[in-house]
């Protein structure tokens, strides 16, 4: 209680340093145990975490909105590391935390981008470390925004954004236990503009390694979620991975990504480049 009632010091270096202190008391703190419940923690640290999560995330929610590029950065390593050990441990936060993430990523002002990185980092772990009913019809909000970072011309930050895809696409439209309904607001509003920011990377060919690689994988989810609405934009992405098969260099991630399509409970129809593809994968043997 003490290191966060000193998140609000006004010198910058201070306040980057409480930050981190909190942060390494995050890093040696070991974290829950996947399956195990807080009822069944026999460990003090985490239960005195999860009795301080309040008034931390209303400490944190705060310093985001600094403008010191380094407050905000050491902001989202200590929320990264804090769903990292305490998972599901911002559910309740989950309509306060979005404006301010919001704002890192849209800031227009904000010219370091860094900061949209390890937004993007924080949102890849609280996605991971959380159920989608936790976040309900809030992530519709920053869909543009990651769209945007998709498009963006820093590769870190597009690789990161189609990083993302895979945690947001099962947000987005969960299949367990039921394919949820794609409606049409969730069709203009998540399932197009991602789709058209991830086929631009995916059929590209002058991009990074590491670029072409994720957008080989976010495509790949994408369908795996949305592939029954796609109509016909999912035989354009096939023959694409049908290409990506017949190179060296991306033919690992196009067999990941055909692999995730495949085991679809929407039971995905490849038949029109099936054989294609399996002419292409039978070489491998």
């Amino acid at each position: 209680p003490l290191l966060i009632s000193r998140f609000k010091e006004r010198e910058e270096n201070v306040k980057v340093d409480i930050l981190s202190a909190y942060y390494m008391l995050l890093n040696s703190t070991k974290p829950l145990a996947r399956g195990t419940s807080l009822a069944e923690c026999a460990d003090s640290s985490i239960l005195l975490l999860h009795e301080q999560a309040g008034s931390l995330v209303a400490a944190v929610r705060k310093q985001l909105k600094d403008k010191v590029p380094r407050v905000r950065q050491s902001c989202f390593a200590l929320l990264t590391k804090l769903v990292g050990v305490l998972p599901g441990v911002l559910a309740p936060y989950t309509a306060s935390l979005i404006p301010a993430i919001y704002l890192s990523l849209s800031d227009a002002k904000n010219l370091v981008t860094n900061i949209k990185t390890d937004t993007l980092v924080f949102l890849r772990a609280w996605f991971t470390t959380h159920k989608p009913a936790d976040f309900q019809g809030e992530i519709r909000v920053l869909v543009p925004s990651i769209v945007a970072a998709i498009n963006d011309s820093f590769y870190k930050l597009i690789s990161e954004a189609l990083l993302l895809v895979q945690p947001l696409v099962k947000i987005a439209r969960p299949l367990e236990p039921m394919p949820s309904i794609v409606d049409e607001r969730l069709q203009q509003e998540i399932i197009m503009p991602l789709f058209h920011a991830i086929f631009q990377r995916l059929k590209a060919t002058d991009i990074d390694q590491e670029v072409k690689e994720n957008a080989l994988l976010a495509m790949g989810h994408f369908i795996h979620h949305f592939g029954d609405s796609l109509g016909g934009d999912l035989g354009a992405c096939l023959q694409v991975y049908t290409q990506r098969l017949q190179n060296e260099v991306t033919r690992v991630a196009a067999v990941r990504a055909l692999f995730t399509i495949t085991v679809s409970t929407l039971q995905i129809d490849i038949s029109e480049s099936l054989e294609s593809i399996l002419k292409q994968l039978a070489s491998f043997l």
